[in-house]
């Protein structure tokens, strides 16, 4: 009786959430990670009930499902056994049944002892255990491409001139050559987010 209780702890937590990712504890279809928050999560979603599947990340408790970053955007899991995993040098990998690369983070980072996790802000990163430097940052990795940024504002958008105040900060590091873009949230809601639709017009949600 108490192994078949801990063999039934272990299959729901194994299908509710894990708590990282590493070479011992892959992600499987079925399975998903959740930030801390329980604000985000990660995991296979086929979307338009395609049979097509994709590792991405989502906003847990909204419906319908609204993903906010895609791994594999332009190479879909097709078979029906895929995972998510570290390799032996580090890298975040996603195979197939067979074990065929579909998808990596293509960067040789030599570590043999690291992790993913998904942070509150729904940033999914690899983190050396030993070190503690982030390897590798899905927000460093995005998927869509934005306007021209004016110091304060977006330019060439109709409607916004001097008087317009921007909820968009541009914070850029030009020693390391490196650059972040965030927007603030004005509302009071729970959730907000923005999004680049299909033609090319960024909404505030």
């Amino acid at each position: 009786m108490l192994f078949f209780l801990c063999f039934l702890l272990i299959s729901i937590f194994s299908t509710c959430g894990n708590a990282d990712i590493n070479t011992s504890s892959p992600l499987s279809i079925g399975q998903t990670l959740s930030s801390p928050n329980g604000v985000y999560e990660l995991g296979f979603f086929s979307p338009n009930n395609t049979l097509n599947k994709y590792v991405g990340v989502w906003f847990k408790n909204i419906t319908p499902q609204v993903v906010v970053w895609v791994a594999n955007r332009d190479k879909p899991v097709t078979k029906t056994a895929a995972n998510l995993t570290i390799s032996s040098n580090g890298s975040l990998i996603l195979l197939d049944g067979k074990q065929d690369v579909i998808w990596s983070t293509g960067e040789a980072f030599t570590s043999k002892k690291c992790h993913a996790e998904l942070l509150d802000t729904g940033n999914l990163v690899v983190t050396d255990d030993v070190s503690g430097k982030t390897l590798w940052q899905s927000f460093g990795n995005l998927g869509n491409t934005i306007g021209p940024w004016a110091k304060t504002k977006f330019s060439g958008i109709p409607g916004i001139d001097a008087s317009y105040v921007s909820p968009f900060t541009v914070v850029q590091d030009v020693e390391k050559g490196t650059a972040s873009f965030s927007y603030s949230q004005l509302r009071n809601y729970k959730l907000s987010y923005v999004t680049l639709t299909s033609e090319g017009k960024m909404k505030i949600l």
